[in-house]
């Protein structure tokens, strides 16, 4: 939840715990990344410096930006919990 509102300024408050993705990133070291859905309760999402963009979209439009498998098995488990 901090991370959320120091990169984007949303302040929320957490709804439920998504799958978690693994990977290697460019130097080959081992990353887990935990998702949560969240509500905002207060605040206005703009980026920052570790942001380039936001925006909000809907399950399919999210979908169709998606470039990796691990990430639609996450929005994938998001829509069946809504």
């Amino acid at each position: 939840m901090r991370e959320v509102e120091e990169e984007i300024g949303l302040r929320c408050s957490l709804e439920f715990e998504l799958p978690s993705t693994r990977y290697r990133d460019g130097e080959g070291r081992p990353k887990v990344v935990r998702y949560w859905a969240m509500r905002p309760v207060d605040g206005e999402a703009t980026p920052d410096t570790e942001v380039d963009e936001v925006r909000w979209l809907t399950l399919p439009e999210a979908s169709a930006t998606l470039t990796r498998d691990n990430d639609r098995t996450v929005l994938a488990a998001l829509a069946e919990k809504l």
